[in-house]
């Protein structure tokens, strides 16, 4: 189980101080989406960096599992994200001259995993995801929907316990969000936390759980 209690964020930019997160809190329950939505701007992608270790909270807990993630120190993070967390963030983040199945393979090879299994479990992947076709193509070669599919099969392929999707439809036409939708059910065992940020109808209306981000303030809906 994944819980956020009362955690803020702030920021100083210049002679301006932004208020990211104010007492947000939710509770995400394993075999369950949870989904977060809200305009752009209201803290959907501030709380997935500190759900992932990736900044702290200046007040709060984040709490997976017994484990307060927002106490972790750097070494404890990333053996965190190694064993635990897959995170699709909301940039397209890709090897532009690296082959598409490589990209998505990634976290195995670091794992250690062979490259012939590796590369096996991100074929399978990318056929569920309808990206087969670019699989021995260079990343820069892909368009912004196509990028977003391999960003998200990279997130999936070491069956994470912790999965954090930002945006997972951006930029991604309404075929490909059912591909995208069902490899997303179908990766969600008993076992896994599944957290997504979105404005997307298409997802919000499929979520088992649903918290609106407003001015950095959760709600539960």
């Amino acid at each position: 189980m994944l819980t956020v209690k009362n955690v803020r964020k702030t920021y100083v930019l210049r002679n301006m101080t932004v208020q990211a997160l104010r007492d947000a809190s939710l509770v995400a329950e394993p075999g369950e989406i949870t989904v977060v939505y809200g305009p752009s701007g209201s803290g959907k992608s501030v709380l997935f960096n500190l759900i992932a270790g990736f900044e702290r909270p200046d007040m709060g807990e984040i709490i997976y599992n017994g484990l307060r993630i927002d106490r972790l120190t750097w070494r404890e993070l990333i053996s965190f994200r190694r064993g635990s967390l897959g995170y699709c963030m909301q940039k397209n983040i890709i090897f532009p001259r690296m082959k598409v199945v490589d990209n998505i393979a990634l976290p195995l090879l670091i794992r250690g995993v062979n490259r012939v299994e590796a590369r096996r479990r991100a074929e399978d992947l990318a056929r569920k995801l309808n990206i087969e076709y670019t699989l021995y193509r260079e990343g820069y070669t892909l368009s912004g929907g196509e990028q977003r599919r391999v960003v998200l099969a990279r997130s999936l392929v070491t069956d994470p316990h912790l999965l954090l999707i930002d945006e997972p439809t951006s930029g991604v036409d309404e075929e490909n969000k059912v591909y995208i939708w069902k490899t997303i059910k179908e990766r969600v065992g008993g076992n896994t936390v599944t957290l997504i940020a979105t404005h997307d109808e298409f997802i919000k209306e499929r979520a088992d759980k649903l918290f609106k981000i407003e001015r950095g303030i959760t709600m539960n809906i």
